[in-house]
């Protein structure tokens, strides 16, 4: 006997190791004042034709400051780049990472 490779392998241009670069285009809040909980409604900039996206599909975000921004408040707090500081959950980060 031989095995029987797949007929139909689909690679996909964008996954959990190569992640589609989207920016946010618009936050809206849509639950109402007073609410238990936070609803928003984002909406994301897709410039590539070959991008698709399916009821059932999984969606990750990965924000990522703006590097200027960053280095301004750096800047405002009179710190380097390398200064330590707490987190909440108790982790010990650099301001900006190399």
């Amino acid at each position: 006997m031989v095995p029987v490779k797949p007929v139909n392998t689909v690679t996909e241009k964008y996954h959990r190791h190569h992640p589609y670069p989207a920016r946010v285009m618009a936050n809206r809040l849509l639950s109402g004042e007073g609410s238990d909980k936070e609803t928003r409604q984002l909406i994301f900039s897709v410039d590539d034709a070959e991008f698709s996206y399916q009821a059932g599909d999984a969606l990750g975000v990965w924000p990522q400051n703006s590097e200027p921004l960053v280095d301004a408040v750096i800047l405002a707090l009179q710190a380097g780049p390398d200064t330590l500081v707490n987190t909440e959950r108790g982790a010990v980060l650099r301001l900006k990472r190399r």
